[in-house]
């Protein structure tokens, strides 16, 4: 594998996390002035590796803290995976789950803490 190659899986796993964390806080601001947050359907950003991607992607919260409980699980848009440094975990049509693979690391579990 080229350093080139090597350098666009790194920047596709950061950009898998900074979608990540820009969902996680809008989920801390809704946990926050939400009446119901356990209730709420969520539109969220896609999180897949693309640095122009512009998606949304609805889901339950049950379905998003789901895909959380795992750090290296990710939620993107149907048809946005994968890139080569993932696999799909789950799909449904409205969404698919799927977890970084050889660049884990890359991806600190830094997550705000929603409790």
């Amino acid at each position: 594998m080229t350093d080139e190659a090597e350098t666009d899986r790194e920047i596709a796993a950061k950009v898998h996390a900074l979608y990540r964390d820009v969902n996680d806080n809008i989920v801390v601001l809704l946990d926050r002035f939400t009446a119901e947050p356990q209730e709420s359907r969520l539109q969220i950003h896609c999180e897949c590796g693309r640095n122009d991607c512009t998606e949304t992607v609805s889901l339950q919260r049950e379905e998003y803290d789901r895909a959380r409980a795992i750090p290296t699980h990710f939620i993107v848009a149907t048809g946005h995976a994968p890139l080569g440094i993932e696999c799909i975990v789950q799909e449904n049509g409205q969404h698919t789950v799927v977890e970084l693979g050889a660049d884990r690391d890359v991806v600190a579990d830094d997550r705000p803490d929603r409790t």
